[in-house]
């Protein structure tokens, strides 16, 4: 099994570039209405995009309700440090600094896109001093 979120932008280009930069993931443009973000050297879709009301996909509409409410996309990253240096040298929106998570006792970052959306970086490695 394999999952493909997508979540609706108001601008491909620029969420293309918001997460390939941040993740460290390569664009596989669509066309002007969706995209995907692929891991490096792979064919493994990370996060697909699509422009609101680019489709017809059911609740992708601009009108049905804003963006981000009720998501949370979480990424797991092996390069946490060199994740949230990229974040910061973007002038990332951080919601909350990193700290270590009481639930999971692995370090966290909370971020918003471009579009509104929570973006939590998430250090694989564990808990750290």
């Amino acid at each position: 099994m394999h999952v493909h979120p997508l979540i609706a932008v108001e601008n491909i280009e620029r969420s293309l570039a918001w997460y390939g930069r941040l993740l460290g993931c390569e664009s596989h443009h669509g066309d002007s209405a969706c995209a995907q973000l692929r891991l490096p050297g792979t064919k493994t879709t990370l996060l697909q995009l699509q422009l609101w009301n680019g489709l017809d996909h059911p609740g992708l509409e601009a009108s049905f309700a804003g963006p981000g409410h009720g998501v949370l996309l979480w990424f797991e990253v092996e390069d946490f440090d060199d994740a949230l240096d990229r974040a910061r040298e973007m002038d990332a929106w951080i919601v909350r600094e990193p700290a270590i998570s009481a639930h999971t006792r692995r370090r966290e970052c909370w971020l918003r896109d471009p579009d509104g959306y929570h973006v939590v970086l998430a250090d694989s490695a564990g808990e750290r001093d």
